[in-house]
């Protein structure tokens, strides 16, 4: 039950709507009827009769199959000869379960939960909580009740001195070594033979603790707010761990450590929480499997987390709620308790999984629920069963169309909500970079025209922004902030130019400009400033000396030696970034040093009578740029750039950090950006295509003749002026047939987010043909469904060339 946007639901609806429409044989003939009068038809009849014919053959071939199906519950009600409540419940040795209630109930289990025998109470507290290692049994209950069952023995009490305790849960981190959580920081730990107090002085509410049973030394506590505790000493000191942003106000409501390697948590609300020990140790790094809340909130809350293994998780909660996911969390099938005869009171109060098939689960008046045999003898894991007249046979087209359409739509919505964004976010990019490419700005025009812009972008702009990056700790508040100053400026830069009625471009900022006799020393200064920064301090700002460095200390720790060093910026992304900025930096930094009010050549002898010239000056910095960039992703395949873009720097997850806060209460920007693979597919698709767009808009842009730029600025118009005005709308105009054929190759090319996990439609006709081994039937509806796609926008764009053809331009 995924919780989705309005329009994502509006266009699931129009579309299921219009294909009932289209399969409704009565409707249908009366369209025809009103096509064949149309002035269309009468116009072009050949190209109307072909469609028509393409529909009644679809409709042929559309068959309905109606099949009478029963529903069973995958659990089944066990007859017990008691009517407490039973709290808690608890797998131990093969067949062996014991479970604990109201008034101290205890009742165990020899045949996997079939019958159950009442044992003597020892107390009068109800039990609520219990764990179990090593032929070691540990249960608590109200009034600080606690019990032991050490092996063969018998239950003692070891109760807890402080009678007013709120205990919610217990375990075992050794044979010696029992710990108890609760209420307003309550932990309590028990040594062997006392037990010491070990509360924390504050108000959160401890909800769950676990203890790896491999390692009995590492240990996680969770509770309210979002709190995560960790111990490696088992629990001699625990540490406060980060949450992820999503749920760091949300109550953590239960616990479960595996293994040395992995551990699951779930919020009320159903958020599920992973931590996997590979970089560092378990419980001290945590991610969302899946920012998509899968439960709606008439299901109530949830109570309680059963991790059979890595791939399957069952979850159980209040309103008799349970699910089970068989993908790690990211997605489940709810359990139909409803179809069982329980009573309207009931409540289902524990889960325990006996293995990955069979268990057993408790609740109120002595109710106890095993999963029940499937036809074959073996358990459902507790999943609905569907009895009676159903035969599914994938030799019938019909029957295969009925079955799996629905995922073809899934996978059909899907892959068109990456490749809307994916055109809009390619275009922006590829304009951009094309504007870039074209712009005639050298260092030298940066020098004498717009040394005032440059002055105060490196020496205010920069520093405040990074200031309040590190500030804020997220480097999305940088750069909002770079640009809303950088906007800011722009304005009334605009603004006070058009008062004083300057061109705009050769006057300063803000009607200032530096003196004469000021700007070469200024220029040093700036250049100086480009190569050390601001290196000391807690906001330091490296300059291009220190980031190069740095890098290259780095990068000699990667133990690389000859031609391995190419792969230096893999063994570390960030640090190879920095080293490309450190030296895009150091170029003009020593150029500005040098400067002397001279832009002459550098010549160069390398040999008698034979010289190079070089003229620095006249490098252009925004070409630079954009042509390292379509270098880049024009010359590494796009799947290599989905999984380096989504396993390796895990931009989803970047984005999605960055995020949090500021759409956090808007339900649709929520839902876009809490999808990690969602945004990695956008991302991979933009910037790839975008550098493909960038060349075909760069040569629209040089196909104009360069007479329109002088005539723009001939006028008083500066360079972007022009550009947007004159330059850029006849450029777009001229390159819509090349820059369609990349949009369709974008929409051809989404079918490589399948290799990042993400849902779109070739992903599901992987899925289909898993199931049915129907390759022809599944590749082709497949490829039809991408036909449609690029068809209509191919049409669309054939329709945007003939209403926006130049006139005169070309022989058509």
């Amino acid at each position: 039950m995924n919780i989705t946007d309005d329009n994502s639901q509006f266009l699931n609806f129009s579309i299921r709507g219009f294909y009932i429409l289209c399969t409704n044989r009565g409707t249908v003939s009366i369209l025809f009827r009103r096509i064949l009068g149309t002035p269309v038809f009468r116009k072009n009849p050949f190209r109307t009769n072909i469609i028509i014919c393409l529909i009644v053959f679809i409709l042929i071939n559309i068959s309905s199959v109606n099949a009478q199906t029963t529903i069973k519950s995958g659990w089944e009600i066990i007859d017990t000869d008691f009517d407490e409540d039973i709290f808690s419940v608890i797998s131990t040795e093969e067949d062996e379960l014991w479970g604990f209630g109201e008034s101290g109930l205890i009742i165990n289990s020899n045949d996997n939960g079939n019958s159950w025998t009442k044992l003597e109470t020892i107390v009068e507290e109800d039990l609520i909580s219990s764990d179990y290692l090593d032929g070691i049994l540990l249960v608590s209950g109200t009034n600080g009740t606690v019990i032991h069952k050490v092996q063969d023995e018998g239950w003692n009490e070891i109760n807890i001195p402080d009678k007013n305790t709120n205990i919610e849960e217990v375990a075992i981190s050794s044979a010696d070594s029992y710990f108890i959580v609760g209420s307003n920081g309550l932990i309590w730990h028990y040594d062997g033979s006392n037990w010491e107090n070990k509360t924390f002085n504050n108000q959160h509410n401890y909800n769950s603790i676990s203890f790896n049973d491999e390692n009995t030394l590492d240990g996680i506590i969770v509770g309210d707010d979002g709190i995560i505790l960790s111990t490696l000493n088992g629990g001699i000191n625990w540490e406060r761990i980060e949450t992820p942003s999503l749920v760091e106000d949300k109550d953590i409501i239960s616990l479960q450590l595996i293994s040395d390697s992995r551990a699951y948590a779930v919020t009320e609300e159903g958020y599920i929480l992973v931590s996997r020990g590979m970089d560092t140790n378990i419980g001290f790094e945590w991610e969302l499997v899946s920012n998509e809340l899968f439960l709606d909130f008439d299901d109530g809350l949830l109570n309680n987390i059963e991790v059979v293994n890595s791939i399957k998780i069952i979850i159980s909660g209040q309103n008799n709620f349970i699910a089970t996911s068989k993908n790690g969390g990211n997605a489940f099938e709810m359990h139909n308790l409803s179809l069982l005869p329980l009573d309207n009171g009931f409540i289902l109060y524990d889960l325990v999984m006996i293995d990955g098939f069979c268990g057993v689960a408790s609740g109120s008046n002595g109710t106890i629920l095993i999963t029940a045999l499937d036809e074959n003898g073996y358990c459902s894991e507790g999943l609905d069963q569907y009895l009676g007249f159903q035969i599914e046979d994938f030799n019938d087209f019909g029957q295969f169309v009925g079955k799996y359409s629905g995922w073809m739509l899934e996978g059909l919505i899907a892959t068109m909500k990456i490749v809307a964004f994916g055109i809009i976010f390619g275009f922006l990019i590829g304009i951009t970079l094309a504007i870039f490419k074209t712009a005639p700005t050298s260092l030298k025009d940066m020098i004498e025209s717009h040394l005032e812009k440059l002055l105060l972008t490196t020496w205010f702009i920069i520093p405040v922004s990074i200031i309040f990056s590190k500030a804020g700790n997220s480097k999305l508040i940088g750069i909002l902030i770079f640009f809303l100053l950088s906007l800011t400026l722009l304005i009334l830069h605009t603004i006070i130019n058009r008062k004083g009625n300057h061109s705009g471009d050769r006057d300063g900022l803000l009607g200032r400009k530096v003196p004469e006799q000021f700007r070469s020393l200024m220029i040093r200064l700036l250049g100086l400033s480009l190569l050390i920064g601001q290196p000391i301090g807690e906001y330091e700002i490296r300059g291009s000396l220190f980031l190069i460095t740095e890098s290259l200390i780095s990068f000699s720790e990667l133990n690389l030696e000859g031609i391995e060093n190419i792969f230096a910026p893999i063994g570390n992304p960030s640090v190879f970034l920095d080293l490309l900025l450190g030296i895009m930096i150091l170029i003009p930094s020593c150029m500005f040093i040098l400067n002397n009010g001279n832009y002459n050549e550098i010549e160069i002898s390398y040999s008698k009578n034979n010289n190079i010239k070089i003229n620095p000056w006249k490098l252009r910095p925004l070409n630079s740029i954009a042509t390292i960039y379509t270098d880049i992703f024009r010359n590494t395949p796009l799947i290599v750039q989905f999984l380096f873009l989504h396993f390796g720097i895990q931009i989803g997850r970047l984005i999605e950090e960055s995020t949090a806060e500021f759409v956090l209460g808007i339900p649709i920007l929520a839902d876009i950006f809490s999808d990690r693979i969602y945004l990695s597919a956008i991302c991979a698709l933009a910037f790839n295509s975008g550098a493909y767009q960038c060349e075909t808009l760069r040569g629209a842009i040089a196909a104009i003749p360069s007479g329109q730029m002088e005539a723009g600025r001939s006028i008083g118009l500066t360079y972007l002026q022009t550009m947007k005005l004159i330059i850029i709308p006849q450029a777009i105009r001229i390159c819509i047939p090349p820059l369609g054929n990349e949009m369709v190759n974008l929409v051809l090319n989404s079918s490589l987010a399948m290799v990042i996990g993400y849902t779109e439609l070739t992903r599901q006709g992987k899925l289909i043909n898993a199931i049915t081994f129907q390759i022809t039937w599944t590749w082709g509806m497949v490829m039809i469904s991408y036909f449609v796609v690029t068809w209509t926008l191919a049409l669309i764009l054939r329709r945007i060339e003939a209403k926006t053809r130049i006139p005169g331009l070309g022989i058509l």
